[in-house]
């Protein structure tokens, strides 16, 4: 059960991107987001809960039931959870979606995860210190948090320069590079369990015009530092153990 809590829809929902995105079922973007959950497994989470934060139209949480998580979703937009309610494993009660805001509350008890997704999100927080400290209030200790977000110091925002899609997109706040996300996360004292940058060929094509024709290979590969997209698996320690500099009373 959530803790009830007021929120009002976030801005930055578009109408012809989630109908061009996210409403084709794309089989390079069900190839994305499966690399995404098999994380989990990678890291020792074979099952559990997991709350997916930007859940937009529900694919990801779709991904996960495949895989046998239990799975809640977390969105800011009234349209998109709306849209999510069309899903068969929503309509079946397998999934529990709230309208909420990461960067304020999120709608579930402490510890109430064993991991939590943003994929595409981190980017798009006005407050990332914020959200990060209500993930680690929501993940079990010994949980994680996976996070991925375009890749500041990967090959295509070296080339392009101003003209990388991150920047044609006005919900985007921040840019992250590897070294500011395990900034973002260490800070919050989560422990960094591992992290990669990788090229998906279907997101590469579907935010680069001339990168278009790799959605049809929509394959996931290494990227030895230079991926497009930068991925972070961080965990919520056993022990929690004051920061160097916290006050000691």
């Amino acid at each position: 059960m959530s803790d009830s809590v007021a929120i009002q829809p976030g801005p930055g929902y578009d109408r012809r991107y989630f109908e061009r995105a996210y409403f084709e079922d794309h089989p390079g973007k069900r190839r994305s987001h499966a690399f995404i959950v098999r994380q989990l497994a990678a890291v020792g989470l074979a099952a559990g809960h997991v709350l997916d934060v930007g859940a937009g139209t529900g694919y990801m949480l779709r991904e996960l039931l495949a895989a046998g998580y239990t799975c809640a979703g977390l969105d800011h937009s009234a349209e998109a959870i709306e849209r999510a309610q069309g899903l068969e494993p929503v309509q079946r009660g397998d999934v529990e979606l709230q309208l909420g805001d990461v960067c304020a509350r999120i709608p579930w008890p402490d510890e109430s995860f064993d991991a939590v997704v943003l994929h595409d999100v981190v980017e798009h927080l006005e407050d990332d210190h914020g959200a990060v400290r209500e993930l680690k209030r929501v993940v079990r200790p010994g949980g994680f948090v996976i996070v991925s977000t375009m890749n500041a110091g990967g090959l295509l925002s070296r080339v392009l320069g101003s003209r990388w899609a991150f920047y044609r997109d006005p919900t985007h706040v921040r840019p992250y590079d590897l070294p500011a996300l395990v900034a973002l996360f260490g800070y919050q004292g989560f422990r960094i369990k591992a992290w990669d940058t990788f090229f998906d060929l279907n997101k590469a094509g579907e935010t680069t015009r001339w990168l278009a024709p790799l959605r049809r290979l929509g394959w996931v590969v290494p990227g030895f530092g230079l991926g497009e997209t930068a991925l972070l698996i961080a965990q919520r320690p056993l022990l929690e153990v004051p920061a160097w500099n916290q006050s000691r009373h």
